[in-house]
């Protein structure tokens, strides 16, 4: 496993962030609490378009938990609108 920090950044730097940001955050993930992380987001990202929260989540989601992140990315074309 890879215990390198997650990287840091300030209000000033995530301004220059130009694309939307969807947020998918484990309601009882240890390491980055969700209710925390998207609470956080929502100060430091202006751009931020949504924010899920995975109710019965931990830090690593199940086959299920992927296929509706999955299912919401192409439902929203998250992707797609830009690129």
């Amino acid at each position: 496993m890879d215990f390198t920090p997650a990287p840091v950044i300030n209000e000033i730097k995530s301004n220059s962030i130009k694309i939307p940001i969807t947020l998918f955050a484990g309601k009882n993930d240890i390491l980055f609490p969700g209710n925390k992380m998207i609470k956080r987001a929502k100060k430091i990202f202006p751009i931020l378009k949504s924010a899920k929260l995975i109710e019965d989540s931990k830090h690593v989601q199940s086959k299920r938990q992927n296929e509706l992140i999955e299912k919401t990315i192409l439902e929203n074309n998250v992707l797609q609108q830009h690129i």
